[in-house]
């Protein structure tokens, strides 16, 4: 399957109370949000990363890799260290690759 023709999933990162789970194409048993750190909040930062990975028969996240970011660095640290933790239902995943993007919001 061609890359280009996958589902892009968009994950809102906020720091107020009401999360809301996202909508994904493929749905993870168990996923983890990134964090706002305090510095990070308090410099305002927000902004995207775009994110690429695959999975393993396991439903382990691998190869995790940065498509497009307009965040700075911890962000992106963030976004990629939630994303690892995430875990999907075993199954055979072949070569694909899956595109992600958080969004990161201070409302």
């Amino acid at each position: 399957m061609n890359v280009a023709s996958l589902p892009i999933d968009v994950v809102t990162v906020s720091v107020t109370a009401d999360i809301k789970p996202p909508r994904l194409s493929l749905v993870p048993l168990y996923q983890e949000q990134p964090k706002y750190s305090i510095d990070v909040i308090r410099a305002q930062q927000s902004g995207t990363v775009k994110l690429a990975y695959s999975l393993s028969p396991q439903g382990e996240v691998l190869n995790i890799n940065t498509v497009e970011l307009n965040v700075n660095r911890e962000l992106n640290i963030s976004a990629r260290k939630a994303l690892s933790k995430w875990r999907y239902r075993r199954g055979i995943y072949s070569e694909e690759r899956y595109k992600i993007i958080f969004d990161f919001t201070l409302e």
